[in-house]
């Protein structure tokens, strides 16, 4: 006579149910997790819940069968659940007979996922369920709580990375998330690079061609990181859009992982010569014949250090005095604090016997203090004053940044942590990495 074998948990069942104990048992059964060894597969029951592994090629894999809300346990079908290539998968074998499922898994899942088909077929899928570039523009300024000039800055450096890579101007609305992804990136940085290189000529020289690829290298890695802003990893973004109904494909989130080459800034700065500077204060004075704009932004950089954008939003009427000394008391700076800065006049004396407060104080007026709508201010005018200061000699890839990091360094030798709250650095590690190198060497020459 053959005596049937039950497993542990069949038999615990029978055993309590002629105790009279079923509803302890269903407590017992939800809070156990037990192994069960079945044709040499393990299964794990927990909650309803069913996995067992089985080995196809030397490798595990693993079925799942779920319990669904509703429908009775016969009909709970089993899933495979995997990961190849750094890639998960998580299907349903629409069957509820495991030998089925197996042979369903290795079929339709696994070979075509080792032959990369599936990886295709999934490409192809994620085009279909990825939303538009114009659908973020939407929702971004609802989610983005930033000020309207960031929120046009970000969207706009995502459509200048895709006018690089493809080499022409985008339709948000026709531009899938699906190219959203590490291989934009990789196109739009080559695509920068030939272009600093190309404007050299043939004739360059292999020094000329590297400054000008780390200049390239350097712009586009500011600009990318610009444009990932609008998948904010801190603040949630990416959830966010999809909470609001959006398809976000994962190569998303891998563009915003992706590490650009290129440093973003110099290690150190260094003046130019001191000719050239003298000669620049000079010629200063002749700027309002060829225009105002140039003549207000030239003084009001090297009287307060102010960046491009700072001195472009800034107005007269955050021109104060203070003790019988002019103050920028007002605007909002990168940190986005405001700025409060008294104009330099007295570190200058080297160099020119100009005083910016007196330039300042008579071309006081209301409004902006640079004249025209915005992109003149901020764009038409600096690179009118750039493209000035290096038919002077100014070499620095931002020439504007460069009357900055003069007076930053003028007023470092005097005390670094002034230094710092006048250039209004976070910390005065940023301070003493750009600008000790010149006054330490300046200082330890004299005491030779």
């Amino acid at each position: 006579m053959t005596i049937p074998r039950f497993s542990p948990s069949v038999f615990l069942f029978l055993s309590c149910r002629c105790a009279g104990k079923l509803s302890a048992v269903k407590g017992t059964l939800k809070e156990t997790h037990e192994k069960v060894h079945y044709d040499e597969k393990v299964h794990f029951e927990r909650e309803g819940w069913v996995s067992c592994r089985f080995k196809f090629e030397g490798r595990n894999y693993t079925l799942q069968r779920v319990p669904r809300a509703g429908v009775p346990e016969r009909d709970w079908v089993w899933y495979t659940a995997f990961k190849i290539n750094g890639v998960r998968y998580h299907r349903s074998m629409q069957t509820n007979n495991r030998a089925a499922a197996q042979q369903r898994a290795i079929d339709t899942v696994i070979r075509p996922a080792k032959s990369g088909e599936l990886e295709r077929l999934r490409s192809s899928r994620l085009k279909s369920f990825a939303s538009k570039l114009s659908q973020v523009f939407e929702v971004y300024p609802t989610i983005a709580m930033i000020s309207d000039r960031a929120i046009k800055n970000n969207m706009g450096s995502l459509l200048l990375v895709f006018r690089w890579a493809r080499g022409a101007d985008v339709d948000p609305a026709k531009v899938s998330l699906s190219e959203v992804n590490k291989d934009l990136l990789r196109k739009f940085q080559a695509a920068m690079v030939e272009a600093y290189v190309s404007r050299l000529g043939a004739g360059a020289s292999p020094q000329a061609q590297r400054v000008a690829r780390d200049r390239a290298l350097r712009s586009s890695r500011s600009l990318f990181n610009q444009a990932k802003s609008l998948f904010n990893r801190d603040k949630d973004l990416i959830d966010q859009y999809k909470a609001a109904g959006l398809g976000i494909p994962s190569c998303v989130d891998e563009f915003c992982g992706a590490k650009a080459q290129g440093k973003l800034s110099r290690d150190v700065y260094y003046p130019p010569d001191d000719g050239i500077i003298r000669e620049t204060f000079a010629r200063a004075m002749e700027l309002p014949e060829l225009d105002q704009g140039m003549f207000l932004l030239f003084w009001l950089s090297v009287g307060t250090g102010m960046r491009r954008g700072e001195a472009a939003n800034a107005t007269w009427e955050s021109m104060i005095d203070r003790d019988g000394r002019l103050w920028v008391a007002g605007g909002v700076g990168k940190d986005g604090r405001s700025i409060q800065i008294p104009v330099i006049d007295s570190l200058l004396k080297d160099y020119t016997a100009e005083s910016p407060q007196k330039i300042l104080r008579a071309a006081r007026g209301t409004g902006f203090i640079l004249p025209g709508e915005l992109r003149m201010r901020h764009d038409t005018i600096p690179y009118k004053l750039n493209l000035w200061l290096s038919n002077l000699g100014w070499k620095d890839d931002k020439k504007l940044h460069a009357l900055r990091a003069f007076v930053g360094s003028r007023v470092f030798e005097v005390d670094p942590r002034t230094a710092q709250y006048y250039l209004r650095h976070k910390s005065l590690t940023t301070t003493e990495k750009f600008y000790s190198h010149f006054s330490r060497l300046n200082a330890a020459v004299d005491r030779l």
